[in-house]
């Protein structure tokens, strides 16, 4: 059984790493500092070295280095883990140190498996020495970029915890309006639909757009634009029935899903929305901010699509002609050339 010896500062990447390696058969080693893994090396001998290239103490190129000059380690293999943008330099400075094989991160099982099998199937490269110690700048480059992706790391984490310690029902809301995310508007959108062809009846979905947003956050300030976006969602939500479905989906543009409401009733109510929110009037910061003007798009199964995805690009083509039409409207889809209506349709 051949040992590998895992060198890496961040423990979920190491121990990733190592897992991996074990469940293919290997005898693993961990170490957490360069220095570490060097007394490790010295003492266990191992037959491969997985190594990160940035690491506290010694980095994995002065590792490499290391094995490269010392005659009772010449049956150590090296492999290093490098991320994407560094994997350039890296590729470089390796010719100077007798590196075997790269694998991008994040690491999976299958290039990282294959690696290594690669690696002690074959002779060590012979190091260049000529090439080596690397440029210094080049090596601060790469250690900055490791931090950065370290830090990286570290924000993902904080905020998946943070996301299992809320309320489900907080997961599936936009922070500032208060309404369904987008992700929760899709989901709905696909059980509507279902329902509809289940109980043969129609789902209108409607997209609306705040027109020259931009102008407000330009011309006032971002803060200006977020109270907007708050008054706004909070009236379109109060607006719609309780069988309706509003999100914001992307930015200023929000998700309107109305089942049972034909293209005409549909139409008809994404006007009266329209008029009714450019009534509306936010107070901020002492300063009164009219609503712009908003554009709607309408679509409706099954005329429009028969999936979600084509009544979400039938919307937004709509949505797309009301803004080349001067804002402010609310347009209509455009039937396809060959409408595919289920059979209780074609008998109304």
């Amino acid at each position: 059984m051949s040992t590998i010896l895992v060198a890496a500062d961040h423990a979920a990447h190491r121990e990733h790493m190592a897992a991996l390696l074990a469940d293919a058969g290997y005898r693993v080693v961990q170490a957490g500092r360069g220095d570490e893994a060097w007394v490790l090396i010295q003492d266990v001998r191992p037959d491969l070295l997985l190594t990160d290239v940035v690491l506290p103490g010694i980095d994995g190129f002065e590792l490499a280095w290391r094995i490269a000059a010392d005659p009772a380690l010449a049956h150590t293999r090296i492999v290093v883990s490098s991320t994407g943008f560094l994997e350039e330099q890296a590729r470089q400075l390796a010719e100077a140190c007798g590196v075997s094989h790269f694998v991008g991160k994040p690491v999976q099982r299958e290039p990282l498996v294959d690696a290594v099998r690669d690696a002690l199937a074959h002779p060590r490269p012979a190091a260049d020495w000529d090439k080596y110690p690397p440029l210094a700048e080049v090596r601060e480059q790469m250690k900055q970029a490791n931090r950065k992706l370290h830090a990286r790391v570290k924000e993902l984490e904080d905020a998946l915890r943070q996301a299992r310690s809320l309320p489900y029902e907080d997961l599936l809301r936009d922070a500032l309006t208060g309404l369904y995310n987008r992700g929760f508007g899709i989901d709905a959108l696909r059980r509507e639909l279902l329902r509809a062809r289940r109980n043969e009846t129609s789902l209108a979905v409607l997209t609306a757009d705040i027109d020259h947003f931009a102008q407000v956050n330009e011309g006032l300030s971002p803060a200006a634009g977020d109270a907007l976006l708050r008054a706004l969602g909070s009236c379109l939500g109060n607006a719609v029935r309780g069988e309706d479905v509003v999100c914001r989906y992307d930015g200023e543009q929000f998700l309107l899903l109305m089942p049972g409401a034909c293209l005409e009733s549909a139409t008809e109510r994404a006007e009266s929305l329209s008029l009714g929110l450019q009534q509306l009037r936010v107070l901020h910061e002492g300063q009164c901010i009219a609503c712009p003007s908003l554009s709607f798009g309408v679509a409706v199964y099954p005329e429009h699509g028969d999936s979600a995805e084509e009544l979400l690009q039938s919307a937004d083509a709509a949505l797309h002609l009301a803004k080349i039409k001067g804002r402010n409207r609310v347009e209509a889809a455009v039937p396809p050339t060959a409408p595919r209506l289920p059979e209780w349709r074609n008998a109304c």
